[in-house]
């Protein structure tokens, strides 16, 4: 072994003096070690803050190890990343629902300042000379317009809201990307 010490090498045959470390066998340089229990410590608060979230989640990943027990830091956090992307497609999905209901309430609102008045609040009119029968007709016909103008509002409020329930279902089947 050789030592260097105040500008001097100094050849020995004794190791006792020296101190050397190799690390962790298998373990590659500059890579840290996985710590199991910032996994668990993640999996545990999850499992309180999204209590559904985790039990789709376990069932998700239950294959995998079989039991929680044998879990290695690995499975501990593909479950964490499985639960953290459902959270975020069901606020994704939240946030889609609302801006589908307020569309709808504005769509209403338009619709309603269109044909509202003709609809129900319409008066006959007599000094032009408008017969009941006319009136009645004119009523009934703005109804009708208002009533095919709600149905092509309905229709795409339902397929806005279908289609937000699409997209979170399929990001609940990619959650966690890959093991």
């Amino acid at each position: 072994m050789i030592i260097i010490s105040e500008n001097e090498l100094i050849h020995t045959d004794s190791f006792s003096d020296v101190i050397e470390h190799h690390g962790v066998k298998g373990m590659k340089w500059g890579q840290r070690m996985k710590r199991w229990g910032s996994a668990y410590g993640g999996m545990v608060k999850r499992r309180l803050r999204h209590p559904m979230l985790y039990d789709v989640a376990r069932r998700k990943t239950r294959g995998m190890t079989g039991s929680p027990l044998s879990a290695g830091s690995r499975h501990m956090e593909y479950t964490n990343r499985v639960i953290d992307d459902m959270a975020k497609a069901n606020k994704q999905y939240k946030k889609d629902r609302k801006d589908a209901v307020g569309r709808h309430s504005d769509g209403d609102d338009k619709l309603f300042k269109k044909y509202g008045h003709d609809a129900f609040f319409s008066k006959r009119d007599k000094k032009g000379g408008e017969s009941r029968q006319d009136y009645r007709v004119r009523k009934g016909e703005a109804q009708k317009k208002l009533a095919n103008a709600y149905v092509g509002l309905n229709t795409r409020y339902k397929n806005d809201i279908n289609k937000a329930k699409a997209a979170r279902a399929k990001a609940f089947v990619n959650a966690g990307g890959k093991f």
